[in-house]
């Protein structure tokens, strides 16, 4: 139970959300409590997880009270799709669980001699036969790729839009944000530069694709935590714009 004086927000992100010392968005929540903002942030984030998932788990959680719904990724809705399941919308181990035999299930559980060829060739789980598709027609692919992501960011705001009770704004304010990501391969980078080019001229989004440069990744998504702490900042101060903007009441 949370008084109407403090915005309810609900945080929606992958290991980039989850991760860290502590995480980006109890990192907002402090910040945006020292300018003067009182606040809650529920992390619903989870590892690997996409914006699919993540529509699922804020269903899961409906019933409760927010003013702000953050859609934070890029990376899990796009690059994931190379280095795993390669199909659009599924969370990034689907084919492991679900369309293996239990035989290989249990030699990639249970072997490590095995998961090594599986992570060097894909064969044991037949991935590489998915990926042999993308390159034959990586354009096509690739199109569908972010035409999943634009439609999930829009099927979540027509979802959340009106259908979320709030705690202190008039209205919910839905804010999906895209993430900085660091390519590290010819197909990553035309993929991430397509995903760029699909929110250019959305008003609805914050990007933070091109701050890449400033902060320091581990992969081609992962940072340290002193870059944790220079988006987190960055988005308490483009958040703050926003719910002045948009609350229809004092921020």
């Amino acid at each position: 139970i949370i008084d109407k004086e403090t915005l309810s927000i609900a945080f929606l992100g992958g290991s980039t959300g989850y991760t860290g010392t502590p995480p980006i968005p109890e990192m907002l929540s402090e910040y945006l409590n020292m300018n003067g903002v009182k606040n809650i942030i529920y992390n619903f984030s989870v590892n690997s997880s996409n914006h699919n998932q993540h529509i699922h788990r804020l269903v899961k959680y409906i019933d409760y009270s927010y003013d702000i719904v953050i859609f934070y990724g890029g990376n899990n809705e796009s690059i994931q799709y190379l280095q795993y399941d390669t199909r659009p919308s599924y969370p990034y181990n689907y084919f492991m669980k679900n369309d293996l035999p239990i035989f290989k299930i249990f030699l990639l559980k249970y072997s490590s001699i095995f998961g090594i060829i599986e992570n060097q060739t894909g064969l044991i789980s037949g991935i590489h036969n998915f990926r042999k598709e993308i390159n034959i027609d990586f354009d096509n692919w690739s199109d569908k790729i972010v035409n999943n992501y634009t439609k999930t960011i829009n099927k979540a705001e027509l979802l959340f839009g009106k259908n979320l009770k709030t705690n202190r704004c008039d209205n919910l304010i839905f804010i999906p944000i895209l993430q900085p990501v660091n390519p590290q391969t010819i197909k990553e980078e035309k993929l991430w530069n397509k995903m760029k080019e699909s929110i250019k001229n959305k008003s609805n989004f914050i990007d933070y694709s091109n701050i890449h440069k400033d902060i320091n990744f581990f992969d081609n998504v992962h940072v340290d935590q002193l870059s944790r702490v220079k988006i987190a900042k960055l988005m308490k101060d483009d958040i703050i714009k926003i719910i002045k903007k948009k609350c229809n009441k004092n921020v």
